[in-house]
């Protein structure tokens, strides 16, 4: 798939906010759940390009379904960066990738 250069950063921003959340929390089941819970609604986007406007539509119902599943409340950079890790694991379904 041919991406331009503003999709090609946003899919790198989302894989670095994997890292961040992996290198935060490593194993972690509520974190995991967190991801899971956003995942299960961008399952509605049955193709990969359909993730980029998802993303650019209003984030609060996500940080507040991130919100409730993590057991302390997170700051901010950690919505951000839980939202952008599962908005990675759904790109890399959607293109046949290994997560």
């Amino acid at each position: 798939m041919e991406l331009n250069r503003y999709d090609r950063a946003t899919v790198g921003m989302w894989g670095q906010g994997y890292a961040a959340v992996v290198a935060r929390y490593g194993a972690n089941p509520f974190v995991d759940a967190a991801i899971a819970a956003v995942v299960g609604r961008l399952r509605q986007y049955t193709e990969a390009k359909s993730l980029f406007p998802a993303y650019e539509d209003s984030a609060d119902a996500e940080y507040q379904l991130i919100a409730s599943v993590l057991p302390e409340q997170p700051g901010e950079n950690v919505l951000v960066q839980v939202r952008d890790a599962a908005f990675h694991v759904r790109w890399l379904q959607l293109n046949g990738l290994n997560v």
